[in-house]
């Protein structure tokens, strides 16, 4: 939307990525590591179509990504996109998982019912004084993505099964962006989320 401006920085490494909206938190989302894992420095990015691609190979880490940004809706300080984490590791014997993270006050209205018997809910937004964040998990992630939130925090560790050498895994979070601090409505929510059940999943890397 020509009313919204996404700012993004996916250099890597201590600071993982980070995205926002122009106008509020430039951090309003990251995905960082977790624990002694090191997040790989970008090394390569283009665009094709309307998806920018972006290469972390590794190095002294434990996993490589390929991280793809993909616009799905817009509107006036508000932004729905798809991200698309494919990581690899050529190490043994590791469990390598990427945390997703938002602040704010969680919102428990916002989470579809019923949830999954395990993992984390697939719809689940926090709220602060002048930002809004909902991050959307469709059935292949959000039974294998755990839940490590706070009152005033979402923190979702993704990519929960062991990971073998040389085996790529996806993980692809719908996550919707507003300078609303009064949340997201809940159905725009579930009808996003819908659209993401719906649409077809990533076949290459």
């Amino acid at each position: 939307d020509a009313n919204t401006t996404c700012q993004l920085n996916a250099t890597g490494g201590p600071q993982g990525i980070q995205l926002g909206l122009e106008g509020a938190d430039p951090a309003q989302v990251q995905f960082c590591s977790v624990g002694e894992d090191v997040f790989p420095q970008a090394a390569e990015q283009f665009v094709r179509g309307n998806e920018l691609h972006v290469l972390f190979p590794q190095q002294e880490g434990s996993y490589s990504i390929e991280a793809v940004f993909k616009p799905v809706d817009s509107g006036v300080n508000r932004l729905l996109f798809e991200v698309v984490l494919s990581l690899e590791t050529r190490l043994l014997d590791t469990h390598p998982t990427v945390d997703l993270v938002a602040h704010g006050s969680r919102d428990s209205a916002a989470a579809s019912d019923p949830g999954p018997s395990a993992g984390c809910d697939p719809i689940s937004q926090v709220t602060s004084v002048n930002t809004s964040v909902a991050v959307l998990l469709g059935p292949h992630d959000a039974p294998f993505t755990a839940k490590h939130s706070s009152d005033d925090e979402l923190r979702l560790r993704l990519f929960g099964e062991f990971l073998e050498k040389g085996v790529i895994r996806k993980a692809r979070p719908w996550i919707a962006l507003s300078t609303s601090g009064s949340g997201i409505a809940s159905s725009e929510l579930k009808e996003s989320y819908a659209k993401l059940c719906a649409s077809p999943l990533p076949l290459t890397p």
